[in-house]
C-alpha cells in the first residue's frame, strides 16, 4: 500500500523551506488563507493545519485582524527539529561529503521492525554512507526508512549528503524524532579541527 503524505504536511514543509530559506523574512506577513489555498490547490482546513502546526513550533504568529507574522526563529531553531550529523559539521565550517554509499531494500532485524512499529519480517530502506568532513573518513551513517513512504529511493543513491534535508526537499517529510544507536572508537590520530 503506497502511504501518501498528506497534503498539510507538504504545505507546511514548504512554509518551512521557504522560512528557513529565507523567502518569508522576520517580521513580514504570510499571504492571507485564500491566497495560500490558491498556491497550493488545497481546502482552507488543510492550510489552517499546516499553519497551526508552524505557529506551535514557533515559525509563525498568528494575530487576529492582522495576519500571520513571520518569527524570528534564530533562538528556537535548533530546539524544535532534528539536526543531522552533516548539518551540524558543515555549521563548524567543515567541508562534508560521502565517499560511498549504498540504499537497498532488506527485511531488517527484528528491532529495526520494532523501532519503525512495523510487523516482524517487514522490507525497509537500508541506506549506508560513509560521510567524511574535510576529505577524511569520520563515520559510517546506517539508516532505515519505510518503503512506502519513500518510494524509488534506491534511484538516489550518491545524491545526497545530509539524509534528512533529502526527505524534507525531496518527499516533504520532516522529522521530528529520530531512535539513534551510536557506536564509538577511539582512533590513533586526533581528529582535525577546523
Amino acid at each position: 500500500m503506497n502511504k501518501k503524505v498528506p497534503a498539510y504536511q507538504k504545505v507546511y514543509a514548504q512554509i518551512r523551506r521557504d522560512i528557513l530559506g529565507g523567502n518569508y523574512k522576520t517580521g513580514m506577513l504570510l499571504p492571507h488563507e485564500p491566497e495560500l489555498k490558491t498556491i497550493f490547490q488545497v481546502s482552507r482546513t488543510t492550510i489552517r493545519r499546516a499553519i497551526g502546526m508552524l505557529t506551535s513550533e514557533g515559525y509563525l504568529k498568528v494575530r487576529q485582524g492582522h495576519g500571520t507574522e513571520i518569527i524570528d526563529i534564530s533562538a528556537i531553531q535548533n530546539l524544535n527539529r532534528l539536526t543531522s550529523l552533516p548539518e551540524s559539521l558543515i555549521d563548524k565550517g567543515y567541508k562534508v561529503s560521502i565517499q560511498g554509499d549504498y540504499i537497498k531494500k532488506i527485511v531488517p532485524p527484528k528491532y529495526v521492525n520494532d523501532a519503525l512499529h512495523q510487523k516482524e519480517g517487514s522490507e525497509v530502506y537500508k541506506i549506508e554512507q560513509v560521510q567524511c568532513a574535510n576529505d577524511a573518513p569520520i563515520s559510517i551513517i546506517v539508516s532505515f526508512l519505510i518503503p512506502d513512504y519513500v518510494e524509488g529511493l534506491e534511484n538516489y543513491s550518491s545524491k545526497f549528503v545530509d539524509l534528512y534535508e533529502f526527505l524534507e526537499t525531496q518527499y516533504n517529510i520532516v522529522l521530528t524524532t529520530a531512535t539513534d544507536y551510536i557506536t564509538a572508537i577511539r582512533t590513533k590520530e586526533a581528529p582535525h579541527s577546523v
